[in-house]
């Protein structure tokens, strides 16, 4: 029995990708995203699939669909959506310079915003990758700890932030901004509570600070290394004009040379033939004083 093979479908149009996404979040999102198994839950899911076909044939582009066509289709967005968002996470924070270009398109986009519950992982304050802690706890005469933020500049907070997610990310900036980074000052600051009593800020962790003088220790020198850099480019870069100068002088006392050489040998081609023609016209004079003087001697004969 021969097999019959089935027909390939067209490639859904970005039409048809927003027109089943849109359908999906406006009607049916709290079923098709539902992640219990049990029998009812599945049956309708499958329900919901249907009238998700029955909305899309009626306006789709390139002939109608399955429910299962569109199912799968809607798992592939979501997963190219999670892959073009981790794409662009890891190109955002890449160094060594170019242009970061993203990945992710408009519908992507829509479905991370859509579904953020399910991109966006929790946060764990406690973890190397979280933020640079934002409250700042202060220890009382009696050493209770207090949460309340003293009043910091905006750039000294700044700085803290950038410094700190430099070394948690192990990353090393070689720009002129990062060299003039400030560390904040890790001296005692008082403030008067409402009870008169004075607390004092805590200091940045040793291990912070060595981290933060290692770092920006690295960053100076390789600024040192990249100017030094810079000027031997640069001195390489004049002695190579240098040398294409001196290069095109030779070249032009060359041709100078060339051209005065081919004008003595034209001189002299021009003399030698002034020459000949003159020892032709002498050779033709002669000739014609010999013919007169024959014309002259018959003549007399005939006489």
């Amino acid at each position: 029995m021969a097999k019959t093979l089935k027909s390939r479908s067209r490639n859904f149009t970005e039409f048809e990708k927003h027109l089943m996404f849109e359908i999906v979040r406006n009607k049916y999102l709290h079923i098709v995203d539902n992640k219990k198994t049990d029998a009812v839950n599945i049956e309708q899911k499958n329900v919901a699939w249907e009238h998700i076909a029955n909305e899309y044939n009626c306006q789709a582009q390139t002939g109608p669909r399955t429910s299962k066509q569109l199912r799968a289709l809607y798992d592939i967005l979501k997963k190219n959506a999670r892959s073009n968002l981790n794409e662009d996470k890891k190109n955002f924070y890449k160094t060594g310079g170019g242009t970061y270009v993203p990945r992710s398109s408009i519908l992507d986009e829509k479905i991370v915003c859509t579904l953020g519950a399910q991109f966006q992982p929790l946060t764990n304050n406690f973890d190397s990758s979280a933020d640079y802690p934002s409250e700042t706890f202060f220890t009382t005469g009696t050493g209770a700890k207090s949460t309340s933020t003293p009043q910091k500049s905006v750039q000294e907070e700044s700085n803290c932030s950038f410094l700190a997610n430099a070394i948690n990310e192990n990353v090393i900036l070689c720009t002129e901004d990062a060299v003039n980074l400030e560390v904040p000052s890790s001296t005692l600051q008082q403030s008067t509570s409402s009870h008169g009593q004075k607390r004092k800020l805590s200091k940045i962790p040793e291990k912070k600070k060595t981290q933060l003088e290692i770092l920006t220790n690295r960053v100076v020198k390789r600024k040192n290394l990249k100017d030094q850099y810079d000027e031997q480019i640069q001195k390489q870069k004049m002695k190579i004009l240098k040398i294409e100068e001196e290069i095109k002088k030779s070249q032009l006392e060359v041709i100078k040379q060339e051209i005065q050489n081919n004008k003595v040998l034209h001189e002299m081609e021009i003399a030698i033939k002034q020459k000949e023609l003159e020892a032709k016209c002498n050779e033709m004079e002669y000739k014609k004083q010999l013919y007169e003087l024959d014309i002259k001697n018959m003549q007399s004969l005939n006489m």
